[in-house]
């Protein structure tokens, strides 16, 4: 069963010290079971590497998206 849609081009340098996560997609069945934090997780951890700066766009209806990215700490 696919719980996750992560595009392939999830992290888009947009600056070089600069990455962008264009989006995380779970699927409804899968959600609120912290499968989308640990693939944040992942992505953060991955990136940091490489960049001094992660950005993220989230709409301001999607509540459950901006509740999670502000409890890793985006603002």
């Amino acid at each position: 069963v696919e719980a996750i849609h992560l595009d392939t081009h999830s992290c888009l340098p947009l600056q070089r010290q600069t990455v962008y996560i264009d989006y995380i997609v779970v699927n409804e069945s899968s959600r609120g079971r912290g499968v989308g934090t640990a693939i944040l997780h992942d992505i953060v951890n991955r990136e940091r590497q490489r960049a001094e700066r992660l950005a993220v766009a989230v709409r301001d209806r999607n509540t459950a998206s901006r509740r999670m990215f502000l409890r890793i700490g985006f603002l």
